[in-house]
């Protein structure tokens, strides 16, 4: 068997990449770097290392303060409304309602369109049948993205809103 190793090159070519996104996680370094797993976490740990990785959630790293661009605070924050937005309803359906639930809900989404939202979402991810077994964040994503709230989003920010998602539903 032989020990991975880490380049010089993989690891200029991940830092570029999580500047651009902002976060990392094992298998995003993988995707763009062609990496194995072990190569990909070496990558990760180096990253870390230098102080531009901060681990925020299990197997999810953000870039430092010092690191970050200044849009991505506004644009995490908006990708976490959306997550509490979701909890807050799986709440709701199961009548677990409390006082942050409502918060985040009404945070998301005027009244009106919250409830309706709400509904929707209760009757299409965490009610029906799936052909995608237990994990409803595909369906979650694909649902918010029909209704036009992931319109101004790029595709590294749904991929962490799914990330954050299956980080809430799973791990907690």
């Amino acid at each position: 068997m032989t020990t991975p190793f880490v380049t010089q090159e993989n690891v200029i070519r991940a830092r570029e990449i999580v500047l651009q996104t902002q976060w990392a996680t094992i298998s995003l370094i993988q995707r763009h770097l062609r990496l194995g797993y072990q190569s990909a976490i070496q990558v990760v740990q180096c990253l870390q290392a230098e102080g531009l990785l901060i681990p925020k959630y299990r197997q999810l790293w953000l870039v430092a303060d010092a690191y970050h661009q200044h849009t991505f605070q506004h644009r995490l924050e908006f990708i976490e409304s959306i997550v509490a937005f979701i909890v807050a309803c799986k709440a709701r359906m199961l009548q677990l309602t409390r006082p942050a639930c409502s918060e985040a809900f009404y945070s998301f989404a005027p009244e009106t369109d919250a409830n309706s939202l709400c509904r929707k979402l209760c009757e299409k991810c965490f009610q029906q049948p799936r052909d995608f077994g237990d994990d409803p964040s595909a369906a979650i994503v694909k649902f918010l993205k029909n209704h036009g709230h992931c319109d101004e989003m790029s595709p590294s920010d749904i991929e962490l809103l799914e990330i954050l998602i299956c980080d809430k539903f799973y791990n907690h």
